[in-house]
């Protein structure tokens, strides 16, 4: 692991990625762990939605891993311009009390 953390240190391509990978962490972790909250409290949806909310979470992961694996080449920007839209998505279940606009954002 001390190799490992050297070389992203010593490579600014590497270091962003585990920077990205710190905040999302941090940031982004705590948004799957509320979806039970969300459902429970404000959608009252029961385990069913819950789990319609789980899948559209990795319905949206594949997407992303598989448009990010289609690309020939992607820039370090490309993952700073795209915070604002998870932010955005964030926000929207984080205020929906609608349970397709809720879904549409997971």
């Amino acid at each position: 692991m001390r190799e490992g953390l050297a070389y992203a240190f010593r490579t600014p391509s590497a270091l962003l990625i585990v920077i990205l990978v710190a905040f999302m962490g941090m940031f982004g972790y705590n948004f799957v762990v509320t979806l039970p909250l969300i459902d429970h409290y404000v959608l009252h949806r029961g385990a069913t939605g819950l789990g319609w909310m789980t899948s559209a979470v990795g319905m949206g992961a594949l997407i992303a891993a598989l448009t990010l694996a289609n690309r020939e080449r992607v820039a370090r920007s490309d993952a700073v311009r795209r915070l604002p839209g998870v932010r955005a998505a964030a926000r929207a279940v984080a205020i929906s009390r609608w349970f397709p606009l809720t879904i549409g954002s997971c």
